[in-house]
This record gives structure tokens, C-alpha cells and sequence, in this order.
């Protein structure tokens, strides 16, 4: 489902439909990272998912009194340690899913302050400790301008990347054999020419 959904999100940002195939000029792992680290801050509805499943992991951890807490030991741990416990083959696709979360997010549990006395797990503290540790970019500030129009952010955010489609990288992708400039037809057609250069 939540390939699904990324599918159509980037249909949509590239094409403007839902149902159209085209390729992307930036990666949708990219396009997930937030607007201060270069990207657009879009949700990554895998990590996402994965968050929301890590609440289940924390009960586990945390909840002892939980109803279903209870009934997940009588049924599926039977006095196993929950931290070293692993799915038997038979198991549900559902339980095998929380099991592989729990992996994932264990080191997060550990060194982190989610099970400390009083503290509690969050899908938004999960989806943050999920995400990539990129740097921050020092352009972004410009690119955010905040009464900006929406289609010229866009186009300033591909431009400090250099992926406007001039003609120097559609002839790179071999759409086109002439990479002069279609303005003044004197220089080859490039980001630094089409902005700064050409007369």
C-alpha cells in the first residue's frame, strides 16, 4: 500500500496524474528529506508505516497491562524475551511484521530515551529517528521564500540541483541532438548559461 501511494505521489508531482509514467528528475528518497536538508518534506509512507507499527513494538515494551499485551505473550511469546524473540515460520504475515519493525527500531529504543520512566514512543519520534541524516543545505532559505509562488520554488529548488531540463541534459538522455541555446543560439543551453549568461 504504501508503495501504492508513492507511486502515485510522484505521478503526480512530475506529470500531474495520478495514472501517468514518467521519469523522475530527482529521486523520491530525496523528495522525502526535509525542506532544511534539500527536499521537499514529503512523507515517506514506507517509513511512515513502519513508525506506526514501531506503537505495537512499544507496547510490547512498555505496557505490560495492556490487554493485548497480555494476549500476544500467552499466544506468541510464552515467556520468551520480547527483544530477542523471533517469529516461528507459521506465524501471521501481521506478526512477522511487527517482529521486523522491532528489529528495526531496537536500536532506537535502546539508546534513545523511549523507554525511560515516563517517556512514551511517538510515530513522529519513530519517523524522525527513521530518516536520513543528511546534512543541511544552505540554500534552502532561498528557495522557501515565504510569499513565493509555489511553481517558481519548484523551479529554483530543481535549478540548485541541476536538474532543469535544458539542452545540454536532454541531449545527455538522448532526446535531442542540438544543445544550443533556443533564446540566442550562440552557446550551448546549460543552467548557468540560461540564467546568468545568455544575452
Amino acid at each position: 500500500m504504501a508503495k501504492i501511494k508513492s507511486i502515485f505521489c510522484r505521478n503526480v508531482l512530475w506529470k500531474g496524474e495520478a495514472s501517468s509514467h514518467s521519469n523522475a528528475l530527482v529521486s523520491w528518497k530525496h523528495i522525502c528529506l526535509p525542506k532544511e536538508q534539500g527536499g521537499l518534506g514529503v512523507c515517506d509512507f514506507r517509513r511512515w508505516n513502519v513508525a506506526v507499527v514501531g506503537t505495537y513494538v512499544w507496547w510490547m515494551m512498555d505496557k505490560k497491562d495492556h490487554l493485548w499485551v497480555k494476549w500476544v505473550h500467552c499466544t506468541y511469546l510464552k515467556g520468551l524475551p520480547w527483544i530477542e524473540y523471533k517469529p516461528p515460520k507459521g506465524s501471521s504475515w501481521a506478526w512477522k511484521r511487527i517482529c521486523r519493525v522491532k528489529d528495526i527500531l531496537l536500536p532506537g529504543y535502546v539508546h534513545h530515551d523511549w523507554l525511560e520512566k515516563d517517556a512514551t514512543y511517538s510515530i513522529s519520534k519513530g519517523y524522525k529517528w527513521l530518516g536520513s541524516e543528511a546534512n543541511t543545505v544552505t540554500w534552502h532559505s532561498q528557495v522557501r521564500v515565504s510569499a513565493g509562488i509555489p511553481k517558481h520554488q519548484f523551479i529554483s529548488w530543481l535549478f540548485v540541483q541541476d536538474r532543469l531540463l535544458t539542452m545540454d541534459r536532454l541531449h545527455k538522455l538522448f532526446q535531442c541532438s542540438d544543445t544550443a541555446c533556443v533564446l540566442c543560439r550562440v552557446a550551448d543551453e546549460n543552467h548557468e548559461h540560461l540564467f546568468f549568461l545568455c544575452p
